[in-house]
């Protein structure tokens, strides 16, 4: 069996749910080794040897524990990169009747947003961290959970 790392590209943007379109973005990938590295310093040795060589005995559910947390650190990576251009394009969050009214996710909404996603990908895998991703996860949880609003756009039928 190989290694659950590096994932593809495709991949990571199936683990968070996100459109394959994106894959054209070179970000995911450049963001992905980076992210790697991160996790990498929050997991025991033993559990990221399995992930990167896949040697030694897997679980149905260490396998996918392994890729939610990498695709959601990639995806933690890359955010603050994906929401730079402040013309309507970004983490929407809420648009006018004019393209120019859109909002995009501010600099402390970006962190929460993060914070929440590294929290979910480290619980995934709390049983594998070490004593510095222990840490991490206490520090990403203590903060303050944010209230997001959501809205649908278009006939509830369609959705």
């Amino acid at each position: 069996m190989s290694g659950v790392f590096p994932m593809s590209v495709e991949r990571v943007l199936s683990v968070n749910n996100l459109p394959a379109n994106m894959r054209t973005n070179s970000i995911w990938s450049e963001q992905h080794t980076v992210a790697l590295e991160r996790l990498q310093k929050y997991v025991k040795s033993d559990f990221w040897l399995k992930l990167t060589t896949g040697e030694g005995d897997f679980t149905p559910g260490q396998v996918t524990s392994g890729e939610v947390a990498g695709g959601l650190f990639t995806y933690v990576q890359a955010m603050p990169l994906m929401n730079l251009n402040s013309i309507g394009k970004g983490f929407v969050v809420k648009t006018g009747i004019e393209e120019n009214s859109t909002e995009i996710l501010k600099h402390d909404e970006l962190t929460k947003y993060r914070n929440s996603l590294e929290e979910m990908a480290l619980s995934g895998i709390k049983d594998f961290l070490n004593t510095v991703g222990l840490e991490r996860l206490r520090l990403v949880s203590a903060k303050k959970k944010s209230k997001y609003r959501v809205g649908i756009i278009g006939d509830i039928e369609d959705v």
